[in-house]
């Protein structure tokens, strides 16, 4: 079961943020651990159900520090994946909109 850590920007992560150290955990314990920006997560109703996906990023097996999780979603654009959510998935949404410029007024 992957874990997703769901971020505002790859830009934004640092080696001395929680969420880096929490990905770095999670990977170091052999989990498949996906980190993502919030805005890449789509909804898609079949009319019965809604189906959601995220573009994120697949940490490597032999990233296990925060150092290399900040540096790994430093160069992230060229190597997103579409991941399909489900109910059975760890979401660890760690976004915090007080620190994203656009959504302050």
């Amino acid at each position: 079961m992957p874990i997703f850590v769901i971020v505002n920007a790859f830009a934004d992560v640092t080696s001395r943020q929680t969420t880096s150290l929490l990905a770095a955990s999670a990977s170091r314990l052999g989990q498949e651990t996906i980190v993502a920006e919030v805005g890449a997560i789509t909804a898609k109703s079949n009319g019965k159900e809604v189906e959601y996906s995220i573009h994120g990023l697949r940490l490597a097996e032999n990233v296990t520090t925060s150092e290399q999780v900040a540096a790994a979603t430093a160069s992230v654009p060229s190597s997103l994946e579409r991941f399909n959510l489900t109910t059975s998935d760890i979401v660890l949404i760690r976004t915090n909109p007080g620190r994203d410029p656009s959504r302050q007024a």
